[in-house]
């Protein structure tokens, strides 16, 4: 697959409220997971620094629901104060607050798209995810194969997503490289409360693709192949080979294990 030389990218955080609460947030009693700090350091701010490690963003957004009060909270004064990084608010699901943000801030420059609690992210897997971009794709998600992660997390629960030859799941790392990547957002948008839930997602590609990925005979880049025609953009995987991308703190159990993770 043809890649991308190397490139400077704008970040995208999503690092706001979810509308039905956030488990890991009432855990340690503060208003945005963002703020909750694992190993001595808030979850924001540990993104934050492997997007600096990584020597390859020109900027930072952080969206949130309230940016005034999520950059006044102690640990993030610091970045509100920075230029090249920006609190903007966000909307009420991820994919509309994505549209919006592409629309008040246009760009040539691709987007990188990660989440305020992916804190096991390095500054090299910024670099290796950048360094592997197909140069072909107007969108393209990080996935890890479910024998990297089960070799090193046996116990893991994920969504994986199953194709003929291996199952995957998501990285929270996403990239977009054209306006075409729009349209896919927007259809993300009308299914977006179908993520986890692989079959039924499947089933709004078509009936094709749906009975290809329940029988599992579709390969992983036929199946997007499939996905791209379908929405008239050019979707791509980029498979990764740590297991540690496939974590993020999404409820109590992972905040110990992502503790446990950083001390190392």
């Amino acid at each position: 697959m043809p890649t991308a030389t190397a490139q400077k990218v704008r970040v995208v955080i999503l690092a706001g409220r979810r509308p039905e609460g956030d488990p890991v947030a009432d855990m340690f009693n503060v208003e945005y997971k963002a703020a909750v700090r694992i190993g001595e350091r808030a979850m924001l701010n540990r993104v934050m620094d492997a997007i600096d490690n990584s020597g390859r963003v020109l900027e930072t957004f952080i969206l949130t629901q309230e940016p005034g009060q999520l950059s006044d909270i102690e640990d993030f004064v610091a970045l509100k104060a920075r230029d090249d990084v920006h609190f903007v608010k966000s909307g009420g699901s991820i994919c509309g607050s994505l549209i919006n943000f592409l629309d008040s801030y246009p760009s040539d420059t691709p987007t990188l798209i990660t989440t305020s609690d992916h804190v096991l992210l390095r500054g090299e897997d910024i670099r290796t995810f950048l360094d592997h971009q197909p140069t072909d794709a107007d969108i393209s998600l990080a996935l890890v194969e479910d024998q990297t992660v089960l070799a090193e997390h046996p116990t893991a629960k994920r969504t994986w997503l199953k194709f003929a030859g291996g199952a995957f799941t998501t990285c929270n790392l996403f990239m977009l490289t054209s306006p075409a990547a729009r349209d896919v957002l927007a259809f993300w948008a009308e299914v977006e409360h179908d993520r986890k839930r692989v079959l039924r997602l499947a089933w709004r590609f078509g009936p094709f693709l749906f009975i290809g990925f329940l029988l599992r005979l579709l390969t992983l880049d036929r199946a997007f192949a499939r996905a791209s025609k379908a929405l008239g953009a050019r979707i791509r995987p980029v498979v990764l080979q740590h297991a540690h991308l496939s974590i993020d703190v999404d409820k109590p159990t992972d905040v110990k294990l992502a503790q446990d993770l950083l001390e190392t």
